[in-house]
C-alpha cells in the first residue's frame, strides 16, 4: 500500500516538472522577444535622428576633409596679412560735403606703385604677381575678373573694412575672410600728390594758425551787427603776404578762397576748393580739420589759445602835452606828431605813427584785423577834484587785452592866472 502512493507522487512529480519546463522556456522566450522589440525601436529612434541631422547638415559625414569641407585654416591666416602688406590706404574721403560714392577712397599697391579711386561696395579684382616671372611677388589692379578680389564694406575716419574672396584653383575652394586697412605713414610717404598737399598754403595756413580767444572789443563796443562774433573764438590765419582772421565757433565750415579762409554756409562750399571745419571751439582750444578738393588729403589740427604778458605802464608812454582845446576835445603829442583827439575817436598805431581812423571803412578795416595795432578808443573827459583827465581803452594789437586808461589834462597856464586873480579880488 505505501509501496503504490510512493509510485503515484513519482508519476505527478514527473507531469509537474514538465509543465514547469515548458513555463520556463515560454517565460524566456517571451523576454528575448520583448528585447528584440526594444532593441528595434531603439534603433528606428537613432535612425530618425540621424536623418534630421543630416536633413539639417548639407554634407555628409564622409565629406569631412574634402572640398569646402577641407582645413585650410592655416592658409588666410598666412594669406590676408601678406596681403595688406601689399596694399596702401592712401586716402579716405571724409569731406563733410562729399556727395560723390564714386571717389569714396584712394587704394594703391606697392609692387608696381599704382593708386586707384573706389568706392564703397565695388568689387576689385587683384592679379597677384609670380615672382619667376615679375621677379618679385605683390598684386596688382585687374580690368578682368581674377580668383582674388577685394570689396570695401565700411569707411571709417582712417580706416576701411574690405572683404576679401579667393578662389583655391587646385581645390575649387572659395576663401571669404575680412581685412582692415589705414591710413599710415608709409602710405603718406609714397603718395608724392598727397605729400605736396600737406606743404601747399591752404595747409601750411592751418598748421601755423593762432587762437586767439574772445575779441575783447567786441565785447565792450560791439553793437547789434557784431553780437554773433562776441561768443566766437578768434582765429589768425598767416602767410608771407600777411593775415587774416576768422570768428569761428563749433561747426563751422571754412573755404579756401582768393588764398584765404572764409566762413562759409553748407551751399556755398565747391568740390573744387579745399575746406574746413571747425570740431572744437572753447576758449582754451580750438580744432580744425582741413580737407583738400579730392578730399583725400586730410589733417587736423589743435589750437592752443595764446598766452601773452599783461599790459602795465602805458599811460606814461603814450601821449604827452595833453591840453584842453574845447569841452570835447584836447591836443597831444603821440610820437612826433600833434593830434587833435574828439570824444569817440579810434587811434591805431601803425609803423609810422599814430593814426585816427576817421571813415566807417577803416574802422571796419581795424574790427576785420586788415588794419593791425594798438588801439586806443578817446571815451571823453572826466572831471575829478577839479582836475581833466582823459579817459579812454587801450588794447593790444590782437585785443585780447584791455587797459583802462586815465591821462591827466594840462592846466592852461592863462585859465590859471586869471582864476588866481579872481581869487585875489
Amino acid at each position: 500500500m505505501w509501496i503504490g502512493q510512493t509510485q503515484v507522487r513519482e508519476e505527478d512529480l514527473l507531469k509537474w516538472g514538465t509543465r514547469l519546463a515548458w513555463a520556463s522556456c515560454t517565460a524566456v522566450l517571451l523576454l528575448f522577444l520583448m528585447k528584440l522589440i526594444c532593441l528595434q525601436n531603439s534603433n528606428q529612434k537613432l535612425a530618425g535622428a540621424s536623418s534630421r541631422l543630416d536633413a539639417k547638415l548639407s554634407f555628409s559625414y564622409q565629406e569631412i576633409g574634402k572640398g569646402s569641407l577641407s582645413l585650410n585654416a592655416a592658409r588666410p591666416s598666412q594669406f590676408i596679412p601678406w596681403l595688406g602688406s601689399e596694399l596702401l590706404l592712401l586716402g579716405c574721403n571724409t569731406r563733410p560735403d562729399n556727395q560723390r560714392p564714386e571717389s569714396a577712397l584712394l587704394l594703391g599697391v606697392k609692387a608696381l606703385g599704382e593708386e586707384r579711386v573706389v568706392q564703397v561696395g565695388e568689387n576689385i579684382f587683384l592679379a597677384e604677381l609670380e615672382r619667376e616671372k615679375e621677379g618679385r611677388k605683390g598684386v596688382l589692379f585687374s580690368k578682368d575678373p581674377t580668383s582674388l578680389s577685394i570689396k570695401p564694406l565700411s569707411l571709417g575716419k582712417n580706416s576701411v573694412t574690405f572683404e576679401v574672396r579667393r578662389t583655391l584653383p587646385e581645390e575649387q575652394v572659395e576663401e571669404k575672410t575680412q581685412l582692415v586697412l589705414q591710413v599710415t605713414g608709409e602710405a603718406l610717404r609714397r603718395n608724392f600728390s598727397i605729400h605736396e598737399k600737406s606743404q601747399a598754403a591752404f595747409a601750411k595756413t592751418v598748421k601755423e594758425a593762432k587762437h586767439w580767444g574772445k575779441d575783447r572789443l567786441l565785447e565792450i563796443y560791439g553793437g547789434e551787427e557784431y553780437r554773433p562774433l562776441k561768443e566766437r573764438e578768434k582765429i589768425q590765419f598767416s602767410k608771407e603776404d600777411g593775415s587774416h582772421v576768422c570768428f569761428v565757433k563749433a561747426g563751422d565750415l571754412l573755404i579756401w578762397e582768393n588764398e584765404k579762409w572764409k566762413i562759409a554756409a553748407a551751399e556755398e562750399i565747391s568740390s573744387g576748393c579745399p575746406i574746413a571745419q571747425v570740431k572744437i571751439a572753447t576758449p582754451r582750444t580750438v580744432e580744425i580739420e582741413v580737407w583738400d578738393e579730392t578730399g583725400f588729403y586730410h589733417h587736423s589740427q589743435k589750437l592752443d589759445a595764446q598766452s601773452f604778458p599783461k599790459q602795465q605802464g602805458k599811460e606814461a608812454s603814450l601821449f604827452s602835452s595833453i591840453r584842453l582845446r574845447n569841452n570835447s576835445a584836447v591836443t597831444c603829442i603821440a610820437g612826433k606828431r600833434r593830434l587833435v583827439l574828439r570824444e569817440g575817436d579810434w587811434l591805431l598805431k601803425t609803423p609810422s605813427g599814430w593814426r585816427n581812423l576817421r571813415s566807417v571803412q577803416q574802422i571796419e578795416d581795424c574790427i576785420a584785423h586788415r588794419l593791425v595795432g594798438e588801439l586806443f578808443i578817446f571815451e571823453g573827459l572826466e572831471v575829478v577834484q577839479g582836475k581833466t583827465f582823459v579817459k579812454g581803452q587801450l588794447f593790444d594789437p590782437m585785443r585780447t587785452q584791455i587797459q583802462q586808461l586815465s591821462l591827466p589834462v594840462a592846466q592852461d597856464k592863462k585859465s590859471s592866472k586869471g582864476k588866481e586873480r579872481r581869487s585875489k579880488r
